[in-house]
């Protein structure tokens, strides 16, 4: 990221954007795959580097469709992003523990300067809330039976596709 700061408006254009050229396929990378399959959940947390303090940014998209999983990482990410050279930009599939890397920026105990640590300077994460991520693949009523019997347990282990466990 070229600028000395943050912006949350930065990653709310970038995810319109991508929106916009995901639904409108200009490329005909996604001809013949649904609305609803073109839809996308975000999470994205900005970060200091360790070192330099150099701003940047982590995130996960999460799609239901391969297709339109794979469009996205070759053409619609790179040319939505538009505050940074393409060969800044590391955008691959998320296999092991990826997804923990990403979202430890939340509650990151980071070593900044304290000038760092105050809006509109520090760090921030945006996500999807309408539904939230992961939404589609709950049950609703099941979920507050289980409130309701205070029966749920909460476990700090994801398994994701490959089959690792992730802690």
């Amino acid at each position: 990221v070229s600028q000395s700061r943050y912006r949350r408006e930065d990653i709310q254009l970038f995810i319109k954007r991508l929106r916009r050229r995901v639904e409108y396929d200009s490329h005909s990378l996604l001809s013949g795959v649904s609305s609803s399959d073109k839809a996308f959940r975000y999470f994205i947390a900005s970060e200091y580097g360790p070192n330099t303090f150099r701003p940047h940014y982590h995130g996960l998209l999460f799609f239901k469709s391969k297709r339109t999983s794979k469009a996205v990482a070759e053409r619609y990410i790179y040319e939505s992003w538009q505050l940074c050279d393409r060969r800044n930009l590391d955008c691959q599939e998320v296999f092991s523990c990826a997804s923990s890397y990403v979202s430890k920026y939340v509650v990151a105990d980071t070593r900044v300067p304290l000038i760092l640590q105050i809006p509109p300077l520090a760090t921030f994460s945006l996500r999807s809330s309408r539904p939230a991520i992961g939404a589609s693949i709950l049950d609703f009523n099941e979920l507050c039976d289980e409130v309701k019997q205070h029966s749920l347990v909460i476990n700090k282990v994801a398994v994701n596709t490959d089959g690792v466990a992730c802690n």
